[in-house]
């Protein structure tokens, strides 16, 4: 029977190939940078938490990626993302061109977590062309858990579960998600961290932007 169907959330992940050299190369870097400005790391949702979580937003900072490495991280599995949904889905994703707004690292000492958020943000105007956000996304660069500790949590009233409970997503459910995945996903999603029971977590999060 004919039916429509909405433009839903998604998310998608894969581990990387390239992981191993990935975590040996950038480990140290990071590590560079927590150690040569410490006053410059802040929380970018809970300023005053500066102990909980660790991220760098300062945009001179915010350059440690190698350009081919940026490839391996976001701009192939975002293909993979969108190849995947494009093949299964009737909702299309159709994007004229995207761009990289900013990435950060985050370093999650024991007990630290990261409360509920998304990465909600304004449409961009560059050179007259309207760049919408689109995808959000996050590299599990080092982590010694057990288990994932990211959560997906979307909004309470889906469709076709309890009227009274939000889905949730806990990734630490799912065995192939852990040191070496990257996970994409739409920006509105919102997303947190549960406690960490290992010092030493480290994560790459990126914000992406699409003209439509």
């Amino acid at each position: 029977m004919p039916h429509k169907q909405f433009p839903t959330t998604y998310v998608y992940w894969e581990k990387l190939k390239k992981h191993d050299e990935l975590k040996k190369k950038y480990m140290p870097i990071i590590d560079k940078i927590e150690q040569t400005h410490p006053f410059d790391l802040t929380n970018p949702f809970s300023p005053l938490e500066k102990s909980k979580y660790i991220s760098i937003l300062h945009p001179e900072l915010n350059t440690f990626l190698e350009n081919e490495d940026i490839n391996t991280i976001i701009w192939n599995p975002i293909d993979n993302f969108i190849k995947d949904i494009n093949s299964q889905y009737q909702c299309k994703i159709n994007l004229k061109e995207s761009m990289l707004d900013h990435y950060w690292f985050c370093t999650f000492d024991k007990n630290d977590n990261q409360e509920l958020h998304d990465q909600y943000d304004h449409i961009k105007i560059i050179d007259n062309i309207e760049y919408n956000p689109t995808f959000s996304g996050i590299y599990i660069l080092n982590d010694d858990n057990e288990s994932s500790s990211i959560v997906f949590r979307s909004p309470q009233g889906e469709p076709f579960h309890n009227t009274k409970l939000c889905y949730e997503f806990n990734t630490g459910t799912i065995d192939d998600i852990g040191e070496g995945t990257v996970l994409i996903f739409p920006y509105q999603l919102s997303h947190m961290v549960r406690k960490s029971i290992k010092p030493g977590r480290r994560t790459i999060a990126f914000n992406i932007y699409s003209s439509l």
